[in-house]
């Protein structure tokens, strides 16, 4: 088919002389139905999407209702928990408020001060300063070192007073109890005043730090800071609140707040924060001034345990028992976002919990900060709405992302707490809230499946009868796409698809037809792209490009010139071959050359080929190549000499720089080089001696190994100005060595340092 002639939408031959009655017999009753006929038998499919919207209805209804449930669930839960939480907090001010009023704590504490300045004379002896020194050596600076991000020092820990050391090596280094269970000396064998204080008042106050969950209870000097007792005997026990190691710590900023207010009644509260004598650990204190007959005498202060928190919290961790499941949990958040209570995952599996935790995006250190401490308290970090909102005094009920990056369902409340603000979230993982869908959803699905099984196989049988011509039509195309242009489509019935398929091989035929014809066109074009041209400009010109141009920074250009070749070609010369053959001969082995080497070949003007290396190519030897590549012309002109019988000569010029390149002219278009380079190429090869090769003084500094080129030469050029040029020669056999330096030893190397010859051109 010629390239202009229409296509035709006329069945073939074969196709439209069949019987009717044979196609209705192959077809049967459903291949005379129209295509309308068959799209509208195809519509009994919309039973399918009925059955979805029932399943999708009840889906999202019970969704719905289970949301709901829970978030009604949690809000109770919180409520509750909000009351018993400000209440828990209402009574601890109210107790530490009736103890400071109670004539035995004033009594107490004029007796403890009383002994605490009978204390320091003398001064502590060298050993038993030496022995607290080493306590805090090699016990309590070491465990505190692991829970701080530089190493503490002594000095900014051990007490200054002389007093203050006697009553911590009275009461930790000579101890017979261990940390944390130090309170359980009761009677002091020393005798002093302070012991005889401390045997008559610290069963007592360990009893009632017992009986309210206080960690550790302290009796302060209002006038000078000195904390005159503790329950616990950590290392603030001695020390000074005023300008101690302490005075920082939210335990001295709050004897502070207290001593200037100093009103009878007066009870104020810190937030949680890390405290150094805990180990770091989380503490919070209240604390309330003590009077004896209107006399201010100093404070009373406790420190709030964080496991009491927690066990209250946490119901004494009986979750499932307040419907709060597997994952439910109620949590303290505080005005930055970060936890006041232990997180239940943290109680349950401290392992598993701190392993989800390393796989989030926290803050560097959190996760060993967390597992260090064995807490969850001012750590992690929750920042999801309800919290926001509820610290600006909105209660809401959303769903949320936790603290674990988990979808929970959360609660949250402003606490009424004096002092502090806080959040109460009571929170449940979303995915057990709406477990009992699941189940809804399985009895839902199986219902919808069997509503819908007879309705989707009568479907499907309809759709396989009416998508089989579809299916051969989409092979065909499909075999088209790929490239097959003999694919043809046939056995279709008398309806729409019949047409279809009869159209769509007419348009195969002629597709067919065209592509022969552009499938030659291109691989001529392309061949005739590759033979003018270097490969990688060729592709660039076959991917479309109109316009190439390249300027490259570092290249080699080599100009070779035969010498002999005019008087060769002159008629007479009696050889067989004629000029253009010989030349020919001549210009392929250059090329082979240039092809093995990676020299591109940029022309040939007549008896002048031109070449390039490191063009399209970037090479780092490429004035290496350039030489080897003078080497293999003249070992090719010297085995074409032979094999013809003739005497030609090579001369070779070879420049190293810069070198721009394109596409020259619109109409008729060659690829050319130009700029210094290619100037002082041709430059040189015209006062080049035969069998000679000269290079530029930037190639021959670009050679390792420069020193076969000899022959110094200054060339004096109209257009390229002085040319310092280095030559060597070449072997060229069967060739008459016209105009060889006499000078240059028959290898092309002298041993001597040459002296530059001067070449005007």
């Amino acid at each position: 088919m010629s390239d202009n002639q229409p296509a035709t939408s006329q069945p073939s031959t074969a196709t439209a002389g069949r019987p009717a009655a044979e196609a209705r017999t192959r077809g049967g009753w459903w291949s005379n139905l129209s295509l309308r006929s068959k799209l509208l038998a195809m519509l009994l499919a919309t039973s399918l999407l009925s059955s979805g919207a029932f399943a999708w209805i009840s889906y999202s209804s019970g969704r719905t209702v289970l949301t709901e449930q829970t978030m009604q669930q949690l809000t109770s839960l919180r409520s509750g928990k909000r009351h018993e939480l400000e209440w828990y907090f209402h009574t601890m001010r109210n107790s530490l408020r009736a103890f400071s009023e109670d004539v035995a704590v004033s009594a107490a504490i004029a007796m403890f001060k009383d002994g605490y300045n009978q204390l320091g004379k003398p001064p502590l002896s060298e050993d038993r300063r030496k022995a607290l020194e080493n306590y805090y050596k090699q016990d309590f600076l070491p465990k505190l070192a692991k829970t701080m991000p530089a190493e503490p020092l002594i000095e900014n820990f051990l007490p200054r007073q002389d007093r203050a050391l006697e009553l911590q090596s009275l009461f930790i280094t000579e101890n017979s109890y261990p940390l944390g269970e130090r309170d359980k000396l009761l009677d002091h064998p020393a005798h002093n005043a302070y012991t005889l204080a401390h045997n008559t008042y610290h069963k007592w106050f360990r009893e009632l730090a017992d009986r309210f969950n206080f960690y550790d209870m302290f009796l302060i000097d209002g006038e000078t800071g000195q904390i005159l007792y503790t329950v616990d005997k950590e290392v603030d026990f001695g020390t000074n609140l005023l300008d101690g190691p302490y005075a920082t710590s939210n335990l001295g900023r709050l004897f502070r707040k207290v001593v200037q207010e100093r009103e009878h009644g007066y009870v104020k509260m810190t937030d949680f924060e890390f405290y150094g004598p805990s180990l770091n650990a989380p503490a919070m204190f209240i604390a309330t001034p003590i009077y004896s007959n209107w006399k201010f005498m100093g404070v009373l202060a406790a420190q709030v345990s964080p496991d009491a928190l927690d066990t209250f919290m946490t119901s004494n961790r009986t979750w499932r028992d307040q419907g709060l499941g597997a994952s439910g949990e109620m949590l303290v958040i505080g005005d930055d976002l970060r936890l006041r209570s232990n997180s239940r995952f943290m109680i349950e599996d401290k392992a598993t919990f701190l392993a989800g935790l390393g796989k989030l995006d926290l803050p560097k250190g959190t996760v060993e900060l967390t597992a260090q401490n064995g807490s969850t308290i001012l750590t992690l970090h929750d920042d999801s709405k309800v919290i926001l909102d509820a610290l600006a005094g909105k209660s809401g009920t959303e769903l949320v992302n936790d603290y674990r990056g988990k979808a929970v369902i959360a609660s949250n409340s402003p606490l009424a707490i004096d002092d502090v603000r806080w959040v109460l979230e009571t929170k449940i993982d979303q995915a057990e809230a709406l477990a009992p869908q699941a189940d809804l959803n399985r009895k839902i699905l199986i219902a919808a499946c069997l509503l819908s099984l007879a309705t989707t196989l009568a479907a499907l049988w309809m759709a396989w009868r009416f998508l089989r011509p579809l299916q051969a039509l989409l092979g065909g195309v499909e075999k088209l796409r790929t490239g097959d242009s003999d694919a043809r489509v046939e056995g279709l019935a008398h309806d729409e698809f019949g047409r279809l398929g009869q159209a769509f091989n007419a348009m195969a035929s002629t597709i067919r037809d065209r592509n022969e014809v552009i499938v030659a066109k291109t691989k001529g074009y392309e061949s005739l792209l590759r033979h003018i041209f270097p490969e990688v400009i060729a592709e660039r010109l076959k991917k479309g490009e109109g316009q190439v141009a390249d300027s490259f920074a570092q290249v080699s250009v080599i100009f070779v010139s035969i010498d002999g070749f005019i008087t060769e070609a002159e008629p007479g010369a009696g050889r067989s071959q004629s000029p253009l053959e010989l030349l020919n001969q001549i210009v392929d082995a250059f090329d082979a050359a240039a092809e093995e080497l990676g020299v591109e070949k940029i022309k040939t003007i007549g008896e002048h080929y031109m070449a390039g290396c490191g063009l399209t190519i970037a090479r780092l030897d490429h004035a290496r190549r350039a030489v080897d590549f003078a080497d293999r012309c003249a070992a090719e002109l010297a085995r074409i000499n032979q094999s013809n019988g003739i005497s030609l000569g090579l001369r070779v010029g070879i420049a190293s720089g810069p070198v721009h390149a394109g596409l020259v002219g619109s109409r008729r278009f060659v690829y050319d080089i130009w700029g210094q380079a290619p100037n002082a190429a041709r430059a040189i090869v015209h006062d080049t001696g035969t069998n000679e090769v000269r290079l530029d003084e930037e190639t021959y500094q670009l050679l390792r190994e420069p020193a076969d080129f000899g022959d110094l030469q200054i060339m004096h050029s109209r257009t390229q100005g002085d040319l310092r040029t280095h030559g060597r020669r070449l072997a060229v056999t069967g060739a008459v060595p016209a105009a060889v330096p006499a000078k240059l030893p028959a290898n092309g190397s002298s041993n001597k340092k040459p002296e530059a010859k001067t070449v005007r051109t």
